[in-house]
């Protein structure tokens, strides 16, 4: 099941995206776009002693942050990135799974 996104821009500037969530997506990640703080919840029942991770790429493919942690809900701070398009991996045990996602600091 493959998920498609549109990129929403302004004046060629990326402002959002529309969000498509599969009826078999296993997490979510929001805000998007987002300034500071991004979320992440496992949206189906997890084992939580099992951990996922957490991949933020650039739009070349380069990975600018990864994380592992446990439970079903988490948080990234995005002080670190400059503003743009990434793309957020999350992977576990079950599912591998990635979102556009736009970082804009004009959006609070």
């Amino acid at each position: 099941n493959q998920l498609q996104s549109k990129v929403f821009r302004i004046d060629g500037v990326a402002v959002g995206v529309e969000e498509n969530v599969s009826k078999t997506a296993a997490f979510r990640v929001y805000p998007n776009p987002a300034s500071e703080k991004l979320f992440v919840n496992s949206i189906k029942s997890t084992n939580t002693d099992s951990p996922f991770t957490i991949f933020i790429s650039n739009v070349l493919g380069e990975v600018q942050y990864s994380a592992s942690f446990h439970g079903n809900d988490t948080s990234v701070d995005l002080n670190q990135f400059s503003e743009g398009v990434y793309f957020v991996t999350l992977t576990s045990d079950f599912t591998s799974e990635t979102f556009p996602v736009i970082i804009n600091r004009a959006v609070k």
